[in-house]
Parts: structure tokens; C-alpha cells; sequence
């Protein structure tokens, strides 16, 4: 598998838009979707780069080795932006600001960029 193909299959396993990606790498968005394409080649820093945000190997990144994804957080740090969700959620049903609809279409927009939420967090540490 080319590397190119790996960073779309990447990204839409774990439902980032192409934005998002770009923007953890540092890159626009045009250059990010060169990468995807293939029509740029992915340089040695921006395979550390990608694996980083996705927890894998670059070897994974490269297409070397099956994909396999590691643990990257701990319980601890998933449980304190857990928690904060979750009094945010009861602050905001409390001042009946959401409906029973609107909450369970918040926790599923919220599972997609949890992901995304913890890797920023963590690159701030």
C-alpha cells in the first residue's frame, strides 16, 4: 500500500476532515491533500509527524507493516476531559439549553473529535 493511501485511510477511520489534519500538522490545506493524493512525497519529518498524531509506527505510515495502533493516553487524562464533558452536559440540561435529541447528536459529534481534542492536549504537555 503507497503511503499516500495510508494517510486517507487513516484519516477517515478515525473521521478527521482533511482540515483537521492539516491543521495538527502544521501544513495548509492544499499541501496536506498534496500529500494524500501522492502528488507530493512524504518527507522523513512528516512521517513522524503523522505517526505521532496517529499513534502508530512510521513504518505503519509508510506502508511497511500492518496497520497497528497504540495506546496513547492514560486513563487519567481521559477521565479528566470526561468529566469536564459531562459537567458541561449537566450545566447545560440543568438550564434546559438541549433537548434529549440534541444531547445524544452532541455525544456522537463529540466521539469524532475526542480523538482529535487529546492529541492536541497532549502535544501541550
Amino acid at each position: 500500500m503507497q503511503e499516500h493511501t495510508v494517510l486517507r485511510e487513516y484519516r477517515k477511520k478515525h473521521r478527521y476532515s482533511a482540515q483537521q489534519i492539516a491543521d495538527a500538522l502544521n501544513v495548509s490545506l492544499s499541501f496536506y491533500y498534496n500529500l494524500e493524493n501522492g502528488q507530493r512525497g512524504l518527507t522523513n519529518e512528516m512521517a513522524v509527524k503523522v505517526a505521532n498524531f496517529y499513534g502508530v509506527s512510521v513504518d505503519s505510515i509508510l506502508g511497511i507493516e500492518p496497520v497497528k495502533e497504540q495506546i496513547r493516553f492514560t486513563e487519567d487524562e481521559i477521565n479528566e476531559v470526561l468529566s469536564d464533558l459531562k459537567a458541561a452536559m449537566n450545566e447545560a440540561v440543568s438550564k434546559g439549553l438541549l433537548s434529549e435529541q440534541e444531547k445524544i447528536d452532541f455525544f456522537k459529534k463529540s466521539y469524532k473529535e475526542f480523538e482529535f481534542f487529546m492529541y492536541q492536549k497532549k502535544s501541550q504537555k
